[in-house]
């Protein structure tokens, strides 16, 4: 009987445990805006930049090279992701020289205390470029409500 147990404890642990992950990112560079200038970031420069590479354990060379910012001690924003092979992988994003475009006009023509509507994955990176309050700041995980009258269309 204990024996049993004991054998079914060690099948649920390992049907549990999860396996290790094939990938890892490591931090390559950090610092201010004048160390990457590649980045068409140069109105921020109060921003600190993080360069992280996504490795595969099998694979030589990074697969993706990720940009995360941050200003003073906020929370980091995943600004842009460059991936290095064909496949899509890990982050859909539009042109981050759009991207600043928008963030400078924000900046421009939205007052301080005006709220943007964004679409939840980039309202984040508005927020950091423009300085502007965003009505979504993460993932609803809720389905999208509309109105009855909307059904037919």
């Amino acid at each position: 009987m204990a024996g049993g147990l004991f054998f079914l404890g060690w099948f649920s642990y390992l049907w549990f445990k999860p396996a290790p992950v094939p990938y890892s990112y490591q931090l390559v560079d950090e610092g201010g805006i004048s160390k990457f200038p590649n980045l068409p970031l140069q109105a921020w420069p109060d921003l600190k930049i993080s360069k992280y590479e996504l490795r595969v354990q099998s694979v030589e060379k990074p697969i993706a090279v990720a940009y995360r910012a941050m200003k003073g001690n906020g929370s980091s924003v995943l600004l842009n992701w460059e991936g290095l092979v064909s496949e899509p992988i890990g982050f859909m994003s539009g042109e981050l020289a759009e991207l600043a475009t928008i963030g400078t006009d924000l900046s421009k023509h939205v007052p301080k205390d005006g709220l943007v509507l964004a679409w939840w994955d980039i309202s984040r990176q508005l927020h950091l470029l423009s300085e502007r309050e965003t009505l979504f700041k993460s993932h609803l995980g809720q389905p999208l409500i509309t109105p009855s009258y909307w059904k037919d269309r």
